[in-house]
């Protein structure tokens, strides 16, 4: 995740119908900001409901180098609400590193606009000339976005392509070649996938990609898709090869296995020109992608397990000034980030039973631990619900001191023994999201993101982070919530998919509502890729329940979870 990305919002009214939009992006004649070469833009949108509002970051682009006329592959998600006035920015940099605060990026140009005007144009493709506001009088290019409404088409499409027999770009060596897909909207071409450059041959083979049907054609079956091939130019601009076109359901028809002529539109009608190569399709399979809702209905039970700092730097809890203050009329933001996120989870836990730690605390004996059973009964650290959590945490505070550092690996452990002491059976499906709300930095980022890896990996697992006060250390979070860099540990591993996802708190001071919107947008995503990644398939829908239901209030059974001795962990990670 970029430094200052924040995730998206969701503007839609609770009463009114919305949607989610996608945004494709594309820029010609950019203003260029590099002396020695050209500029390497990255879109960043913004968005506001009204103009006394701040802008808020919806998402960016990926950022290209060397292009003034760039076609950006990642879209930008919106909900789309028709009764909502919803405000966008676009605006342009010159990012010489992604890494970097867009502070230090050179601003290329930007337009304002509204997502209405986006979505009403006639041609379906709106384009407005971008303004370069420290001197109007320079031209800084065009902007053209075009808006698709994302549909329900639950269908993968996973491609193995080579090509055969490409033209020769380059004059001292064979070309460096690979491809672009394209959706084709009207006249425009709107890429959504680019393969890896193949360098030094005529016939690559690229590895095979994965592309959702609605990204790839908007699910429509018949629209056509253009596979574009280049030349890779290290110091110039990509030298077209050729392309070709064709649909989904031709590929379906076809069984996936087809051959098609790579044509040049500036060679065609030149005399004996044939084609400058062939795509061959050695696959092209198309297949049903099981929904979140698919493993829910099949019984697919959430779980959550919450884990609260104890370190000094929350304050003494005696004061009011102290984030672990107790005010029964006022409850602390401890207590709003459980309820917040505990209430959503809650409804797909079916025995309401969460254990709950805390960690940086003084124990009564004088030692530190950082991982204990906020209830003090480590041999079952569960409460009962959510009003059982905030209980236990009140107690907690009342007789475990606060001390330190801030250690996260200890509670990802023990959250991931739980994991494997109730996921044994893979069929019994089950899944866990780890709640930590923490006042500031990490001191063990190593064997942290060790930890983390590992359950990206193997395990059944979400954490949210939830960052409450005003700690400026909260930038080092960012490194967990790897939307854009996949999190690498000590030996190289990379973790195959991101677990991970950071929000302050202070930005829902006011609403913590949306605080649960925020923090649990990816867990859909996320747990259906670790069923797939493990070949995990959602069982038949539950038939309903016989009976009457229980009465309301009822609390739900104790022991429901099988929860190893937290306190045994103490002293058994590796030195930090």
């Amino acid at each position: 995740m970029a430094a200052a990305a924040a995730p998206e919002q969701n503007y839609a009214a609770e009463a009114g119908p919305a949607m989610n939009v996608d945004l494709h992006i594309s820029c010609k004649g950019l203003r260029n900001a590099d002396v020695s070469s050209k500029s390497d833009p990255m879109c960043v949108v913004y968005m506001r409901k009204s103009e006394s509002e701040q802008w808020t970051e919806m998402g960016r682009t990926e950022w290209i180098k060397d292009n003034l006329n760039p076609s950006f592959v990642k879209t930008i998600r919106i909900r789309y609400t028709f009764e909502v006035p919803q405000y966008l920015r676009f605006v342009l940099y010159d990012i010489d590193d992604p890494r970097a605060n867009l502070a230090k990026a050179d601003l290329l140009g930007e337009v304002e606009s509204t997502l209405a005007s986006v979505v009403s144009t006639a041609s379906g493709v709106f384009t407005e000339p971008l303004q370069y506001k420290p001197n109007p009088k320079i031209k800084a290019g065009s902007i053209t976005v075009y808006a698709e409404e994302v549909k329900e088409c639950n269908m993968e499409v996973t491609f193995a392509l080579e090509g055969k027999n490409l033209d020769k770009m380059d004059l001292f060596g064979k070309s460096d070649p690979y491809i672009v897909v394209n959706q084709r909207v009207g006249s425009n071409l709107v890429p959504v996938y680019k393969t890896e450059i193949i360098m030094k041959t005529l016939n690559p083979v690229w590895r095979p990609f994965t592309l959702s049907a609605q990204k790839l054609c908007g699910g429509d079956l018949d629209r056509p898709i253009v596979f574009d091939c280049y030349d890779w130019d290290k110091h110039s601009s990509p030298d077209h090869i050729g392309l070709c076109e064709t649909t989904l359901r031709q590929l379906q028809d076809n069984h996936g296995a087809m051959e098609l002529p790579l044509v040049n539109p500036k060679k065609a009608s030149k005399r004996g020109y044939k084609n400058s190569g062939t795509l061959n399709f050695k696959r092209a399979d198309v297949i049903p992608v099981p929904t979140f809702l698919d493993y829910i209905r099949g019984g697919c039970e959430i779980s959550m397990v919450c884990a609260i700092d104890f370190t000094a730097s929350n304050g003494n809890p005696t004061s009011p000034t102290s984030l672990h203050h107790i005010d029964p009329s006022n409850p602390n933001q401890y207590e709003m980030a459980i309820s917040a996120v505990g209430s959503i989870v809650a409804s797909y836990d079916r025995d309401g039973m969460i254990p709950a730690y805390g960690y940086g605390g003084k124990m009564p004996d004088g030692s530190v631990s950082h991982c204990f059973a906020l209830n003090g009964n480590p041999s079952n650290p569960e409460v009962p619900g959510i009003r059982g959590l905030i209980d236990a945490y009140h107690m907690a505070i009342q007789n475990i001191g606060l001390s330190g550092p801030t250690y996260f690996a200890n509670v990802i452990h023990q959250t991931s023994d739980i994991i494997r002491m109730n996921c044994q059976n893979p069929q019994q499906q089950k899944y866990f999201i780890l709640l930590i709300i923490t006042d500031g930095c990490i001191n063990d980022m190593s064997q942290t993101v060790q930890e983390i890896v590992e359950a990206a990996n193997h395990l059944p697992l979400s954490i949210v982070i939830v960052g409450v006060g005003n700690s400026p250390e909260f930038k080092n979070m960012d490194a967990l919530d790897s939307d854009d860099v996949a999190l690498k540990d000590r030996n190289g591993v990379v973790a195959q998919r991101d677990i991970v996802q950071f929000v302050p708190f202070s930005k829902y001071v006011a609403c913590p509502g949306k605080l649960a919107e925020e923090t649990l947008s990816e867990i859909p995503q996320q747990l259906v890729s670790f069923m797939r990644m493990n070949g995990i398939a959602p069982l038949p829908p539950m038939a309903p329940p016989q009976g009457a239901m229980p009465p309301q209030g009822a609390m739900p059974p104790q022991g429901g979870m099988g929860v190893p001795d937290a306190m045994a962990l103490q002293g058994t990670m590796p030195p930090q």
